[in-house]
């Protein structure tokens, strides 16, 4: 399906652990199990991108 649709798998997968580095920090996220609108509950803390 992804060959079809042109998705290369290997890149879509690093590219979703660069949105998730950039939306869960480690300094912000280690060791915690508070979700993503706890962990950032100033607008400052939020990614440009929206993500």
């Amino acid at each position: 399906l992804s060959d079809v649709c042109g998705i290369d798998l290997g890149k879509a997968a690093l590219r979703k652990l660069e949105l998730n580095a950039q939306k869960y920090p480690v300094h912000l996220c280690k060791g915690s199990s508070q979700k993503y609108y706890q962990i950032h509950n100033s607008k400052d803390d939020v990614p440009q991108n929206g993500v």
